[in-house]
């Protein structure tokens, strides 16, 4: 039985998926590429803070974050999507770990009692908010953090 289904495509065909694909392979490879977030990020944040967590003067009743107070997110070490650094106020310092998703935007860091969830904005602008509690103490706050060195 003879049909007229080629398995092979036309020169023209072959041409047009070749353009595709060349067209689409910066894209893609700009989607593999995990961005290099070592350096010293600062900001201020906002939220709400409840008891002692060491950052701050302890509190009875829940204040909003003071924005006066400038939070440093340094990473220290990077090694492909794995990160190491502190985080850290005037007042405390603390070791944290991190990860970034396949997405090359999403970011997870997590330090001695503190989980936070980031989002890379720019090469230099990252979102990180945090969520904590223990010890009778709460806080929910977000940052935009801008690099201050690389």
């Amino acid at each position: 039985m003879h049909s007229s289904y080629s398995r092979w495509p036309t020169a023209s065909t072959a041409a047009v998926l070749l353009i595709a694909l060349m067209v689409h392979a910066p894209e893609t490879a700009a989607q593999d590429s995990t961005p290099d977030l070592t350096g010293a990020w600062s900001g201020h944040g906002t939220g709400a803070v409840l008891g002692q967590l060491g950052h701050q003067v302890p509190a009875a009743e829940p204040p909003f974050v003071d924005q006066s107070v400038i939070w440093t997110l340094t990473i220290e070490q990077q090694a492909g999507r794995g990160l190491a650094g502190i985080w850290n106020s005037p007042n405390h310092s603390e070791r944290l770990l991190g990860v970034i998703r396949s997405d090359n935007e999403t970011v997870h860091f997590v330090d001695e009692d503190t989980y936070f969830d980031g989002r890379v904005l720019s090469a230099n602008e990252m979102e990180v908010c945090l969520q904590e509690t223990g010890g009778g103490s709460m806080v929910a706050t977000c940052y935009i953090l801008e690099r201050q060195s690389p």
